[in-house]
């Protein structure tokens, strides 16, 4: 439809002739229709260079509406519908004329088929982008994104993906931001032991380097399940991207699966799977945002009861309920967190789930995740420790032990500024962690243990009679009984004396 809801256009196939050969072989056949009466107003068919099968498969406007744009496959060999030595080819026409403004075609790095499934143009008209399935160079088929410019059909940048098997990806729709920073992409995957999956991409709209990678397995038996995202969309404020499909349940045949992601983290924020009344296969084709972006509307085809297949149309809420306001939807409290939703703070530990998960990575049914002997809440909120680490100040004193057990700070690995750690006087040296001079020598402990090798817990190490501090500031040994200070100095004796000698 154009901007002013003035003309329908259409694209797809058609027949090149009624006789031999050109009924085995189509075009690509674009048609402009008045959209009050259905009058035909312009056909564009095309026919590749090979004059071979020409199969359109998305069609796009100018968002001011004087532009059309044109993708699918076009063939080099075969007969319809083989795809085997397809390339895409991407048209654009004046939209008012159904004139060919330019041609774009790919062939990809493996020169074998390549077939274009999805078109979209970016808000502010700059950028065509498309993507589909196309043969790599020792790869199978991947994703190949391509964007093009507008205006004269030169590509801008190619991005290709290749799943974790390696073996066969295919990308079925794309989807850009209303704000056009970012092109989201969606299709089937080959995974690693798991048959194949959605798998829904993030690219910069402007370079093409990929943000993001979100892969999806169902339920089903991961070696025969079939998982296949075909559509996406995205929110009006570009935060949210919603990913529809089929997916292979347990004991449901397919299902849909729609799932929503975060738009800049491809963090997933719900899914559901919808089982036709039937209890057989269900595969959804299409999803699409409300104007307000308040509610998701999902449709496909649906096995029902006793009617073959039906179609079927979900709607969800954008933004799933959060009944305890807790941060956290209810879908990711019952589905992934295992938490209550009911309950802002499941594990009662003075943080609400919401946080834990989103602010400060503990977890939410566990009061302390440290196991540190301080609540999560406590150490976030009162103590300013790190809820993921038992010892945040690394001196070797769990946290909870520093508060509860020696009263010292579990932020400042030295609590009383002695030179020992708490942990090495705890531990260690058998000091006290809040006073700097354990004995009263007039030495810290830090300098007894480190620097004069002296007993910290003794103020008299060498029981001479002259404290450790005394003998220090007088210049005698505190580890050695034959020396010691006089009125003329220190001295130093070949054998103690038998008496204590006293300060002078």
């Amino acid at each position: 439809m154009s901007p002013d809801g003035a003309r329908v256009y259409v694209t797809g196939s058609s027949v090149q002739g009624a006789t031999y050969p050109d009924y085995n072989y189509s075009d690509y056949a674009t048609v402009a229709y008045d959209a009050a009466t259905g009058a035909q107003l312009w056909v564009a068919r095309y026919n590749g260079p090979q004059g071979r099968s020409d199969d359109a498969t998305s069609l796009a406007m100018s968002p001011d509406g004087a532009r059309v744009y044109v993708t699918g496959g076009s063939g080099y060999g075969g007969i319809y519908p083989d795809y085997s030595y397809n390339d895409y080819a991407t048209l654009a026409y004046d939209a008012t004329s159904g004139a060919k403004l330019w041609e774009a075609r790919y062939n990809g790095s493996g020169n074998g088929g390549d077939m274009a499934e999805g078109l979209v143009v970016s808000p502010d008209g700059a950028r065509v982008f498309v993507t589909g399935q196309s043969q790599g160079s020792g790869t199978n088929n991947d994703y190949a994104t391509l964007a093009y410019s507008a205006a004269s059909g030169a590509k801008l940048w190619e991005a290709r993906y290749n799943g974790p098997a390696g073996w066969w990806d295919a990308a079925f729709d794309l989807a850009v931001t209303p704000d056009g920073s970012r092109l989201f992409v969606t299709g089937r995957s080959s995974g690693s032991g798991t048959s194949w999956d959605y798998a829904t991409l993030a690219y910069d709209a402007v370079s093409g380097a990929m943000a993001w990678e979100a892969r999806y397995d169902g339920p089903g038996d991961d070696y025969a399940d079939f998982d296949e995202a075909l559509s996406v969309a995205v929110t009006p404020d570009s935060a949210r991207l919603v990913v529809t499909g089929r997916s292979d349940g347990l004991g449901t045949g397919d299902d849909y699966a729609t799932l929503a992601y975060d738009a800049t983290s491809g963090a997933k924020l719900w899914e559901d799977r919808y089982n036709g009344a039937g209890n057989g296969d269900d595969g959804a084709t299409s999803v699409a945002v409300g104007p307000d972006g308040a509610r998701i509307y999902v449709t496909g085809a649906s096995r029902g009861s006793g009617t073959s297949l039906d179609y079927a149309t979900v709607a969800y809420r954008t933004i799933p309920q959060d009944t305890d306001g807790d941060g956290l939807t209810d879908w990711q409290e019952v589905n992934f967190y295992g938490t209550d939703p009911l309950n802002p703070d499941s594990d009662d530990d003075g943080l609400s789930d919401g946080d834990e998960v989103n602010v400060h990575g503990t977890d939410p049914t566990d009061p302390d995740t440290d196991d540190d002997g301080l609540s999560d809440g406590a150490e976030a909120l009162t103590y300013d420790t790190d809820p993921l680490d038992p010892d945040t100040d690394d001196d070797g004193v769990s946290d909870g032990d520093e508060v509860n057990v020696h009263g010292t700070d579990p932020r400042d690995p030295d609590t009383d500024d002695d030179g020992l750690s708490d942990g090495d006087e705890v531990n260690v040296h058998g000091t006290d962690p809040r006073d700097p001079d354990t004995d009263d020598d007039g030495l810290s402990d830090g300098a007894e243990a480190i620097t004069h090798h002296t007993d910290p817990l003794d103020p008299d190490s060498d029981d001479d009679g002259q404290g450790d501090g005394y003998e220090v500031g007088h210049g005698s040994d505190p580890t050695d009984a034959r020396s010691f200070n006089t009125p003329a100095g220190p001295v130093t004796l070949p054998v103690p004396l038998p008496f204590p000698v006293p300060e002078f």
